[in-house]
Order: structure tokens, then sequence, then C-alpha cells
């Protein structure tokens, strides 16, 4: 199966950082070994700068994951547009014995790929959907009383704001008042081309904002903003969000 350059070289620069990067204190063996077994080269690289943001990015996912889990060690994660994340099994490696479940959501040819290589475990699942258009979370087995963590790590850059807001906000409504978090990153632009975009929509043109831009529409969803973090001067910000 051929895989998009960028899903490779992510992996990749998991698979390396523990010695690229030593200071930011990250490393990934579940990278190294799936990278072998699919027969990836770990000469790919991305440049500098997007390789260790990559790296800070997914540790500060794996600290809100980690913080979840020890208030809710019996919750299930669901990893939307998962691609080769080996985030349950590095999460697994710090866990004396890990309770909670895994789903990782992407479409069919990806999950396909992974089950091929990647043995199946009680609370690990690989689910094929399309994240917008299907119904992931009854796919998953989430059940209404478990406490659920959604990531959405580098998949609101790929969708149309409007997409991602639709998404999120069905999510709410299905999941309901339980214990519920979503963490998400999302490109945040410097102000003065945040207003240019806001003067075009004024003039009539059809550009959409980042999820930045609408958490407004969210908290009337009953979505709050409970974490955030910035990366690399808000070039990439993430968040998290607590319904209620």
């Amino acid at each position: 199966m051929n895989l998009s350059i960028n899903i490779r070289m992510e992996l990749c620069a998991r698979a390396r950082a523990g010695r690229q990067w030593p200071e930011i204190g990250f490393s990934d063996r579940a990278a190294n070994l799936l990278a072998q077994l699919l027969g990836i080269s770990l000469k790919q690289r991305l440049s500098p700068l997007d390789e260790r943001r990559l790296i800070q990015r997914s540790k500060w996912f794996d600290e809100c994951c980690r913080d979840f889990f020890q208030r809710h060690p019996l919750a299930m994660c669901i990893e939307l547009g998962a691609g080769l994340s080996t985030r349950f099994h590095r999460l697994s490696d710090t866990s004396d014995w890990p309770r909670f479940q895994w789903v990782e959501v992407d479409l069919p040819q990806v999950s396909a790929m992974k089950s091929e290589v990647l043995p199946a475990i009680d609370n690990y699942r690989l689910v094929s959907a399309d994240i917008a258009e299907d119904d992931w979370l009854s796919l998953s087995g989430w059940k209404p009383e478990q406490p659920l963590l959604v990531l959405l790590e580098s998949v609101a850059p790929e969708l149309k704001a409007n997409a991602l807001l639709k998404l999120i906000e069905k999510l709410g409504k299905k999941a309901g008042p339980e214990k519920l978090q979503l963490v998400l990153d999302d490109q945040n632009q410097p102000a003065w081309l945040v207003w240019i975009k806001v003067l075009a929509v004024r003039c009539g043109l059809n550009i959409k904002l980042p999820i930045t831009a609408h958490l407004s529409r969210l908290e009337r969803q009953g979505f709050h903003v409970v974490r955030q973090k910035s990366f690399f001067g808000n070039a990439v910000v993430g968040l998290v969000l607590h319904h209620e």
C-alpha cells in the first residue's frame, strides 16, 4: 500500500526523536518497530523545524492523555485520523497495567495495513471510517457511562472549519454531559493575517478562519477550554476542550 510521504516522515521523526531531540524528553520505541514492520526507511525526514514541532506536539498530547487516564483509568480514548500513530503502545509502556481502552479511527486502507502488522489485544482496536461522514462513535463500542477522550492530532488543519465544528458539535450531542474531553491542535495564524481574512469575509469572499476563531460557538454547545499550549511562537496552538 502507498502511504503519503508526510505520514511516513512523521513516523520516522518519532522513531528518531530520542536520539535527534534528547532535550525534549520524548522517545517512541513502538515507532521504530512499526517502521521496521512496514519496511519504512528512517532516512526520510521532515525539515528540522517541522520535526521538532511534531515531537513537542506529540509529547503534549501524551501528557494530556496521561492526565485524563490518571483521573479516569477505565476511560476510552478515540484517536481520529490516527494514521501511523503509536500513541497507545507508547503510553502503555509507561503504565504498569493499562486499563484504558483505545480505538484508532482512519480510512480503511490505513486500518487494514496496520492490522496486518500490529497484534490484536483486548483494549486496542482499529476502526475503519471517514471521520467527517461516518458514525465512528457507535463503531468504537463506547458506552455512555464511560469517560471519553477524543484526540484530533493534526486533523483540524486538514478539515474545513465548518466540517470540524459540526464534527465536534455532533460528538457533544451524542456523548451528552458525560466525562468528555477533546484534545486538538490547530494552526494559530498571526493577528494581521486574521484581520485580513475578516475583511475578506466582510467583502463576500468565502475564507475560513481556524477553529481558534470559533471557540464562542463551541462554548454555546457546552465546550470550554481547560488547557492551552502554544508551539513555536503561536504557529500551532493545542487546545483541551471539556464538555459539560
